[in-house]
């Protein structure tokens, strides 16, 4: 098993995701592994962290490996949750492999999911 840290992150009207990624990839001790936009909960948190969960819209999910620096945050950031968790060493081996080959912009959800 391989440590990670997910990170959620809501941003003032003002800061885009793509702004907020680019500068954390220009920061060379971030190993960033996956970055997205979150479109919602999967399911509703029931007992952990219910308050702090739902209390924002998050605009950016970023994961990276456990041992990076801190994710230098700007002003913009108004709320940043951060979660430990592991994966089976076979999936880090290929987010590892395929981080550095990731196109640098975000993916989107496509258009027609939007509505």
């Amino acid at each position: 098993m391989a440590n990670c840290t997910i990170h959620l992150l809501s941003l003032n009207p003002s800061m885009t995701p793509d702004t907020v990624v680019s500068k954390l990839k220009a920061n060379a001790n971030q190993n960033i592994l996956i970055v997205g936009i979150p479109h919602g909960c999967v399911h509703k948190p029931h007992k952990l962290n219910i308050k702090e969960l739902l209390s924002h819209e998050w605009h950016l999910f970023v994961l990276t490996a456990a041992s990076s620096a801190p994710l230098q945050l700007n002003p913009e950031v108004e709320a940043h949750v951060k979660i430990n968790v592991t994966i089976p060493k076979e999936q880090w081996n290929q987010l590892v492999n395929t981080s550095s080959k990731a196109p640098q912009d975000i993916p989107h959800q496509p258009s027609e999911w939007t509505e």
